[in-house]
């Protein structure tokens, strides 16, 4: 059986959904210690969930077999956002109060410290106010967005050092990268624009990309001929929820998908390009009782009452863990900058 995962911010859960039916499958929470879980990051063989816990300065991990809480592993101030390198081995969070980058060690489930003859735990500096956080498919590297000063942080992920630090746009929040490792794109939130990096040579690639409003999350399909990007838009204004899709070939939007639906920040892909029948196709979504709007049957935005992040994984032995009821929304909160 196929599952996603949902980070349930204001309800201080993971819920558990069938990817086939989305049906609630269980609940996972370990009060005082998982609050806030802000962004979902699983490890290649879809056995570990994270779940970076805005609130509470740790990490949850996860066993996804049982769907069981198995330890916290304390971290910066404020973490952000959580990826896993391809062996599984390592996990990074950006500490978004700190300007750190922390790097967990997945055996141990321990913080490493970079320089243990200092005293307390040595993180690795990055930029202001990191955000969003991608490894390269090799491994070799570890990109961090930093929304406070506008560049992207480029980590050796042998060494734990600063290789160079990239300018990208206003307010960098999420990045993805292509399957190749090749091309990395960053949403700047203020500006409205995706930038596009060479990871070979660590320079923007021509001007940023325009998109829709406020930009956040932002995935790659796996062929990486399409880019998918999730405008927030102006909750307080006029501008549309939508997603762009962008042609990694020309570097432009060629269609824009509108949805209405608010909160819906982030986003995955499956498979390869999304069929474009019209320039600006508008679909309605399908509200769901687990909050889902099914855009394409190749592309979806996943939406709750709360501001969420999701992952996905390839099916696995049945959990044992049954179903329990969700509770109750909170359709008032709204994303963190």
């Amino acid at each position: 059986m196929a599952a996603a995962y949902v980070a349930a911010w204001a309800g201080d859960v993971v819920r558990v959904l069938d990817a086939e039916t989305n049906d609630l499958l269980a609940n996972i929470s370990a009060p005082g210690s998982m609050d806030s879980p802000y962004t979902l990051a699983l490890n290649p063989a879809g056995t570990r969930l994270y779940a970076a816990n805005l609130n509470h300065n740790n990490v949850t991990v996860i066993d996804t077999t049982v769907n069981a809480v198995i330890t916290a592993v304390p971290v910066g101030d404020n973490p952000r956002a959580v990826a896993v390198d391809p062996t599984g081995t390592r996990v990074y969070v950006t500490n978004g109060g700190a300007s750190t980058l922390s790097v967990i060690d997945a055996t141990t489930n321990t913080e490493i410290d970079r320089d243990p003859d200092v005293p307390g735990i040595q993180r690795i500096p990055t930029g202001a106010g990191p955000r969003g956080v991608v490894v390269h498919p090799n491994g070799s590297r570890v990109y961090v967005a930093n929304s406070g000063d506008g560049t992207v942080s480029v980590i050796d992920a042998s060494t734990y050092s600063l290789v160079t630090t990239i300018p990208a746009g206003s307010s960098p929040l999420y990045l993805a990268i292509s399957p190749s490792g090749q091309r990395l794109y960053v949403t700047n939130q203020t500006a409205n624009t995706v930038t596009v990096i060479d990871t070979t040579t660590n320079t923007v690639v021509g001007t940023p990309i325009p998109v829709g409003s406020t930009p956040f999350g932002i995935a790659v399909n796996s062929t990486g001929s399409h880019v998918y990007v999730a405008n927030s838009g102006n909750t307080s204004g006029p501008s549309p929820r939508s997603v762009s899709v962008i042609d990694t070939a020309t570097n432009s939007v060629v269609a824009t998908i509108s949805h209405n639906q608010r909160n819906a920040s982030f986003l995955a892909v499956r498979g390869g390009a999304l069929p474009l029948t019209t320039p600006t196709p508008t679909l309605t979504p399908t509200p769901s009782p687990t909050g889902t709007a099914t855009l394409t049957p190749t592309a979806t935005a996943t939406r709750t009452p709360t501001p969420t992040a999701t992952a996905t994984r390839t099916p696995s032995p049945t959990a044992t863990a049954s179903p329990t009821p969700s509770p109750t929304a909170t359709p008032t909160a709204t994303p963190m900058p």
